[in-house]
């Protein structure tokens, strides 16, 4: 939902599944604030302020389920499609992670500019 000009709250549910030596599917959830700091139409600039909660589930019990979070700042870009609609891409991360798998080297605080934190994602806007 649009605040104003420079101000919007949110909220993203995320899917992913994955095929390898093992399956899974990842579910979550992640509320956000975003600020809008370069709005030149059709191209936004901004970054969301937000919380995640996910959870990894393996199929066929091959695994214990993994619970994933992170707290933080996530930069982006959006290109406006129309009024209502606009793609969104990620990359990086500021703030804590934590995630219940074993031997984890994602639990702590940081930075990540990373290519493996790059998401997509569509956005409907209120």
């Amino acid at each position: 939902y649009n605040l104003n000009s420079l101000w919007a709250v949110g909220i993203s549910f995320d899917y992913a599944h994955e095929s390898s030596a093992t399956t899974s599917n990842l579910y979550g959830i992640n509320p956000f604030l975003r600020c809008k700091y370069m709005v030149k139409p059709p191209v936004v600039l901004f970054s969301d302020f937000g919380i995640n909660y996910s959870v990894r589930q393996y199929q066929n019990n091959v695994q214990d389920d993994v619970n994933e979070a992170y707290v933080g700042v996530r930069p982006g870009i959006a290109y406006i499609l129309s009024d209502r609609f606009s793609v969104a891409a990620y990359l990086g991360f500021i703030g804590y992670r934590y995630s219940s798998a074993p031997a984890t080297t994602n639990n702590g605080g940081g930075f990540s500019m990373s290519t493996n934190g790059l998401s997509l994602g569509m956005n409907i806007h209120f």
